[in-house]
């Protein structure tokens, strides 16, 4: 799996989830290349490193990330004792 098309994923996964932490991120493009079959040795070796990408979405101005608690779209779970530690993104 080339660099694009996963940071490509990511993109797609937030934008479709709208305000979400990266474990929720995560298991929608796990659950998005299980859909298209996209599920191999270099996709798993890629998705290690989803952190780098979403960084590199934030340094092109795509994505942007907020504390926990200032997200209040109600979905995200912000505030809860759970995310605490999480940030939550979202598309710019």
């Amino acid at each position: 799996m080339k660099d694009k098309e996963l940071m490509e994923m990511v993109f797609n996964s937030i934008k479709k989830l709208g305000c979400s932490t990266k474990k929720e991120i995560t298991i929608d493009v796990v659950d998005t290349a299980e859909e298209l079959g996209l599920i191999t040795k270099d996709f798993i070796v890629a998705i290690r490193n989803i952190g780098f990408r979403m960084t590199r979405l934030q340094n092109l101005k795509m994505i942007v990330t907020s504390k926990p608690n200032a997200c209040d779209c109600g979905k995200c779970g912000a505030g809860d004792l759970r995310t605490a530690r999480d940030s939550v993104w979202s598309v710019t």
